[in-house]
């Protein structure tokens, strides 16, 4: 049976932010059974389509990481709050859609920096994100979410198998 495909969401415009979806691509590798897609060199349309688009309908669940992107005014000037990366909140939502649309459970593990106000699709969906803890903590976070969510086989594996 082939790794579960876990998919990694999380923003690449620092080093900073980038840091940590390498992090947590390096310890869903590390973790047997399970092999993680984090999309740090996608960089053309074609590429989006065949590789993000495909990591989102092959994987069996999800690591969401909203870093602080910066702070945000509303149209009158006034502080709106701290925004995160505008695709991991739209690549939550067609994950949330292909859970509904294939009618099965996929799990998704959500941490989110201190500040960073929720928008889009995080208000709607009960995701909780958990604050983004040091890296002691988020191994234990990642490892324990590894080892007891429930996996269901994904459509696009079957398929392919058959």
């Amino acid at each position: 049976m082939a790794d579960k495909l876990i998919f990694i969401s999380c923003g690449q415009l620092t080093d900073a932010e980038k840091s940590v979806g390498v992090l947590i691509k390096a310890l869903v590798d590390a973790t047997p059974g399970f092999k993680a897609y984090f999309a740090e060199s996608v960089h053309d349309l074609d590429s989006l389509a065949h590789n993000v688009f495909d990591g989102i309908q092959r994987c069996a669940g999800a690591i969401v990481a909203l870093r602080d992107r910066g702070l945000v005014l509303d149209a009158n000037g006034a502080v709106w709050g701290h925004r995160s990366s505008v695709w991991v909140n739209q690549e939550v939502a067609l994950l949330a859609y292909r859970q509904f649309a294939e009618s099965t459970k996929l799990p998704i593990l959500a941490f989110v920096d201190p500040g960073v106000k929720l928008e889009g699709a995080m208000t709607s969906l009960i995701v909780n994100p958990r604050p983004l803890p040091g890296l002691a903590d988020l191994k234990t976070f990642v490892d324990s979410w590894l080892a007891n969510s429930e996996f269901t086989e994904v459509s696009a594996d079957l398929f392919r198998e058959k």
